[in-house]
Order: structure tokens, then C-alpha cells, then sequence
């Protein structure tokens, strides 16, 4: 069975472990293994808790997925993804700026409506843009 690992998640790992570690490296990607430089000689306990560490290691790199899932994710905003720039304000001036003054409550709430979407799709464009920028940054 080959066990694959990430390295700077695996290092991560080790230290919250309680390990003292230089660091932790693959030596050939071909054939994935894992080396650990303690920073020292290491216990029987520190062996047993890297033992551990490795055991439990989910190698998938979550940032490299989320940086691959960006584009998808944008594109997938209906509209927001494909207009350009004129398109995009030309519905926000008619749909936006253009329902003021409002008149009645219904109309009131017609737009709170369109201003929900619009912030909706804001959101995820912007989630979209730092996991693509950014993609280390969701959870830290």
C-alpha cells in the first residue's frame, strides 16, 4: 500500500502534535515516503506519537482544491460570470438604482429582493476570487 503525504500539512500536524521537528519532506515523489527531521533524537514516545501523526494524515491538499474549484464556482454565478462590465451596470442602474423612488411597500420589497441577489453573488464572486488569489485562507 502506498500512503501518499502533503508535507507542509504533515509538518503542521507533527507540530501540533507536541513534536519538535525541523521539518518533514517527501525524498522521491515517485515513490512517496515520508522523512521526519527531529530536531534531535527522538523518544520512543515522540516515534510512537509521529506513528500516530502518520496514521491519521489525510494527505489532500484542500487549498490546491479550492484554488482549482475558483473558476467553476465564479462561472457558476448566473449572469455575473459572462457580462462585462457595461452589461453588469446597465441591470444594476435599471434594477437597482433605477426602481427608486419607491412607491409602496411591495415595491419595497421587490428590490430588497434584487439587493439580496446582488450581495448574494457578490459574496460568492468574492469567495471565489480569494480562494483563487488566496486558497490557504479558508479556515486558517
Amino acid at each position: 500500500m502506498v500512503i501518499r503525504y502533503f508535507p507542509k500539512k504533515l509538518d503542521a500536524e507533527l507540530r501540533d502534535a507536541g513534536l519538535s521537528i525541523v521539518g518533514c519532506r517527501d525524498i522521491d515523489s515517485a515513490d512517496p515516503q515520508a522523512v521526519i527531521d527531529f530536531d534531535g533524537t527522538p523518544s520512543v514516545a515522540d516515534l510512537t506519537t509521529a506513528q500516530a501523526v502518520l496514521d491519521s494524515h489525510d494527505p489532500t491538499d484542500h487549498a490546491a482544491l479550492r484554488e482549482e474549484a475558483a473558476e467553476s464556482n465564479a462561472a457558476a454565478i448566473p449572469n455575473w460570470s459572462t457580462w462585462m462590465e457595461a452589461e453588469a451596470l446597465a441591470w444594476h442602474d435599471t434594477n437597482i438604482a433605477g426602481a427608486l423612488p419607491l412607491a409602496n411597500l411591495s415595491e419595497a420589497n421587490a428590490l430588497l429582493e434584487k439587493l439580496e441577489n446582488e450581495n448574494r453573488a457578490l459574496v460568492r464572486l468574492v469567495l471565489a476570487i480569494r480562494n483563487k488569489v488566496f486558497p490557504g485562507l479558508e479556515g486558517s
